[in-house]
């Protein structure tokens, strides 16, 4: 197929993430599959386009993979493979009921009492992990549990990982390894919907996007 359109037709990341989640909710709809492989996805992104996805992802700035891209929004889930190239995306409302559920009902908690209880907040978590999505709802328990009971508001990937191993008796990395070889942790954070990753006096701070949950359920 002859490419004619230039890469950067997209204004911005976000209009390119939106298109993207378009035609993953398409192709969903289509097959009765959530997730789809990057390679069928950039097909149909350059059928419809006539230019590359990765020439688009690039001009947006993600110029080491298309997962960077991906793992940038807390929109997608992704699956990986063992060839880190070939890896499967879903949107994370589709694949992920559970999260609407636990995310509806501890908003809702801190809704109705006063911002300095909110320290008597306790995870809700899943009882094993055994999908992505399954580690990702516990991640996001744990640190909302830690920045809601600690004044400092947010947690390192240390305590983070020392909370992980005593609630669920396991190394955090060592779960990751399982069930998402070919995934950082860091990315998968940054990828996880309402937690905010930034890099302080070299050391990650994670913090929990509260605003962004309460209006969730508004």
């Amino acid at each position: 197929m002859e490419l004619h359109q230039d890469p950067s037709s997209f204004s911005s990341r976000q209009e390119l993430l939106e298109e993207l989640e378009n035609l993953i909710s398409i192709e969903s709809s289509r097959n009765g599959n959530p997730w789809i492989s990057v390679a069928k996805l950039s097909e149909l992104f350059c059928e419809k386009y006539r230019v590359s996805l990765e020439e688009v992802a690039k001009v947006q700035g993600y110029n080491y993979s298309l997962m960077s891209l991906f793992t940038s929004s807390r929109r997608f889930s992704i699956y990986g493979t063992q060839m880190p190239q070939d890896f499967y995306v879903a949107l994370l409302q589709a694949v992920v009921p559970s999260y609407d559920q636990a995310q509806t009902s501890s908003s809702k908690y801190r809704i109705k009492r006063p911002l300095q209880k909110i320290s008597e907040y306790k995870p809700i978590l899943v009882s094993e992990i055994k999908s992505i999505d399954d580690f990702e709802i516990a991640l996001i328990e744990i640190i909302k549990s830690l920045t809601a009971n600690h004044q400092t508001k947010f947690a390192t990937i240390a305590i983070l990982s020392k909370n992980f191993r005593g609630y669920y008796g396991q190394p955090i990395r060592t779960v990751m390894r399982s069930i998402c070889p070919e995934i950082k942790l860091i990315d998968l954070l940054r990828s996880t919907p309402n937690l905010s990753v930034q890099e302080v006096d070299n050391d990650w701070q994670i913090t929990v996007d509260f605003d962004s949950v309460t209006d969730e359920y508004h």
